[in-house]
């Protein structure tokens, strides 16, 4: 995995994932971020309770070779979507915050676009595509 760490935003992705997640589906959406023209400083990734080895393993050399970007947080056990998000929002180190699923597919212009739309328009809070 590499990623274009010249041209970072400060905006924290978050997503969860659980015993369902598909290892394939993860690096999909993991690669759709990190090809971004713009990254994220930031990615948080909250481990709801058990998921599959292969994931697991994925997941623990991100931590070794990418901690600069990458948050992985484990639950013990599930505690359901929105309280695994509600957990990952504190750990989120900006005032920008874009979630994501693990089987979504980021076009390479999305972050930068939300994050110039929002700082245009003080008034919105919340935006999703």
């Amino acid at each position: 995995m590499e990623s274009n760490k010249s041209k970072i935003l400060p905006i924290s992705c978050i997503c969860s994932i659980y015993y369902k997640t598909f290892l394939k589906e993860l690096l999909l959406s993991i690669d759709s971020l990190i090809i971004q023209e713009y990254i994220p400083s930031e990615i948080v990734i909250i481990v709801d309770g058990l998921i599959q080895e292969d994931v697991k393993s994925f997941l623990k050399d991100l931590i070794r070779n990418e901690k600069e970007i990458f948050k992985v947080f484990f639950l013990k056990e599930n505690i359901g979507l929105g309280n695994a998000l509600r957990f990952g929002i504190k750990k989120c180190h900006n005032s920008y915050i874009a979630r994501f699923d693990t089987d979504d597919i980021n076009l390479e212009k999305r972050l930068k676009i939300q994050y110039d739309f929002l700082n245009k328009n003080s008034n919105i809070s919340i935006i999703g595509s």
